[in-house]
């Protein structure tokens, strides 16, 4: 189990230099990893852009990973995506982890040009994640949208990309981690597709729907069966949890955790955080 420092990039944490010196605490702490989330709009509270922030992360530390959880890619360009992830990997040696979803609607309502439904911005994760990935490969790429991507959007913008290897590549292999939401209410239709769309990656990052409630062994059991169709986890895929400080993250890992989160609550200030960041990750 490897233990991460996870935290918003808005309002009491909308402040490059405070983020940066809370990923100083978490590595000289023994934390192995330091997550923000990638926020642009929090009403009228800062926000601090995430690839910044986590340049800065980059600069002032050497051995913790570091990344965003999630970027939605639904909003995101993937060729300016594939160009951060590999300054940043080159920059920090190999320590970037890119995570990516669908992103929560309110980072989508207040941009008129970006009122889409979940549909279609489903659509628009599976075509940007797949370019991101072809363009991180540092191969010549020949994309053209899926049929399935056509009929959800139509031709809304160029159907096909030719262009020539993006060089250069990251330094190592950057792991892909995806977001998934489970619905707790009993009875009700799972989102396959995030589930099946993060399976395929490098690691999965689950979320019950009625979050900040606590991720549970059970959900955790769910969400992999699902995802693997009852057989077992492979392995080197990253099983990515969430709690608070205080849980015992123990339960999660029997049930196939590999990395546990420890969130703020929706109460705590950048100086408890800092606080419970220097007394070090639950070994």
């Amino acid at each position: 189990m490897q233990y991460g420092l996870y935290v918003p990039n808005y309002g009491g944490f909308g402040s490059v230099m405070d983020l940066v010196g809370l990923a100083q605490i978490a590595e000289q702490a023994g934390w192995d990893g330091f997550f923000i989330y990638d926020t642009v709009y929090a009403g009228s509270e800062p926000v601090a852009d995430a690839q910044i922030a986590i340049a800065g992360m980059v600069m002032r530390t050497s051995s913790i990973k570091l990344g965003a959880l999630v970027t939605p890619m639904a909003r995101t360009r993937p060729w300016k995506m594939a160009r951060e992830i590999s300054a940043l990997s080159a920059l920090s040696g190999g320590r970037i982890v890119a995570g990516v979803g669908l992103g929560m609607d309110s980072e989508y309502a207040p941009f008129n040009n970006e009122r889409r439904t979940a549909r279609e911005r489903g659509a628009l994760v599976d075509d940007n994640l797949d370019i991101l990935r072809q363009l991180l490969s540092g191969r010549r790429i020949d994309w053209t949208q899926s049929p399935r991507s056509t009929a959800v959007l139509g031709r809304p913008r160029p159907d096909e990309i030719h262009v020539e290897a993006f060089r250069p590549t990251p330094v190592t292999r950057v792991p892909l981690w995806g977001a998934a939401t489970l619905v707790v209410a009993e009875g009700s239709k799972q989102p396959m597709r995030a589930i099946a769309r993060a399976s395929g990656l490098d690691g999965i990052f689950p979320i019950r729907d009625d979050a900040p409630q606590r991720f549970t062994p059970d959900d955790l059991e769910e969400v992999l069966s699902l995802a693997f169709k009852g057989k077992p986890t492979p392995p080197n895929f990253d099983v990515v949890v969430h709690g608070e400080h205080g849980d015992d993250p123990g339960p999660l890992q029997q049930a196939g955790a590999t990395w546990w989160m420890c969130m703020p609550d929706r109460d705590d200030t950048l100086a408890r955080v800092q606080a419970f960041a220097r007394s070090g990750p639950p070994r």
